[in-house]
């Protein structure tokens, strides 16, 4: 749907300043932060799998793309 790279990292942008500060808004007046963080990573990542039909779904071929993933994910656990 999208095939060009500059709407992409334009759509991120807007994207990622509108979930950031909904975020805040999210959390300002709560008293648990961490179980709202919880919630709204869980509508994030609901949001996220409702997009998947959207895009072409392509595997790299160079392992080392997988490697940084790997380490990616370790160091975000």
């Amino acid at each position: 749907m999208f095939k060009n790279w500059i709407i992409i990292v334009i759509l991120y942008l807007i994207i990622a300043v509108i979930n950031n500060q909904s975020y805040k808004l999210l959390v300002k007046n709560t008293k648990n932060a961490g179980s709202t963080t919880v919630i709204a990573d869980f509508i994030s990542g609901v949001f996220s799998l409702l997009m998947i039909p959207l895009f072409d779904i392509k595997l790299p071929e160079n392992k080392l793309v997988y490697l940084f993933l790997t380490l990616a994910c370790v160091f975000y656990l």
